[in-house]
């Protein structure tokens, strides 16, 4: 489902959104609460990779707004996989937010000053 519309023109960074966006197909498509569970925490830890490698790659370059919008987005993903684990939402909801939220997520590496996406 990943588009190249979402290109951030850097290609480690749109690699980890495709695998990210790959990785949500997985949830969608999990037959138990275990296995859905399981690619769950896979995404998130996908997701902190992702963040963590950015960090690096930029180091000085990386903006304190892209941090707090990096924080921002981690605790959104958890805060939603934390309504999807109570029964709050349902899968599709759930991913549907996800994809938001990862479009969103690299929409923001466009904009930033000082980005290589820039």
């Amino acid at each position: 489902m990943w588009h190249s519309l979402y290109s951030t023109r850097v290609k480690e960074f749109d690699h980890d959104h495709q695998q990210i966006d790959a990785m949500l197909g997985d949830v969608s498509s999990a037959s138990t609460a275990a296995e859905e569970h399981r690619h769950l925490m896979q995404l998130y830890c996908a997701i902190i990779s992702h963040i963590r490698f950015k960090n690096e790659f930029l180091g000085s370059k990386l903006s304190r707004g892209q941090k707090e919008h990096d924080g921002n987005f981690l605790r959104s993903v958890r805060e939603n996989i934390r309504q999807r684990d109570r029964g709050q939402i349902t899968r599709k909801e759930l991913i549907t937010r996800l994809r938001h939220l990862l479009m969103a997520h690299a929409a923001h590496h466009k904009q930033q000053d000082g980005s290589p996406a820039a």
